[in-house]
């Protein structure tokens, strides 16, 4: 899908919240980056049951790490 600015848009426009589990709530101000699944031609889903939600961070060296916020593991790119 490519990287979306989401921030110049309201995004309750295109964003609709249907949790199972695990679940994560967003905290407003806050980016996120997500992994998103196309599951047809005009719904996007989070990857994989919410793991695809991702804090970006920095290391020591000043590179951005790429954190799940539901593991706590680190997106291996």
């Amino acid at each position: 899908m490519g990287v979306y600015d989401a921030s110049q848009v309201n995004p309750e426009q295109y964003i609709e919240y249907k949790w199972s589990v695990p679940y994560y709530e967003f905290n407003i101000g806050e980016e996120y980056v997500l992994i998103l699944n196309k599951t047809n031609s005009t719904l996007y889903q989070i990857f994989d049951g919410g793991y695809g939600i991702f804090k970006v961070e920095k290391s020591s060296d000043g590179s951005e790490i790429y954190k799940n916020v539901i593991s706590g593991k680190l997106l291996e790119m």
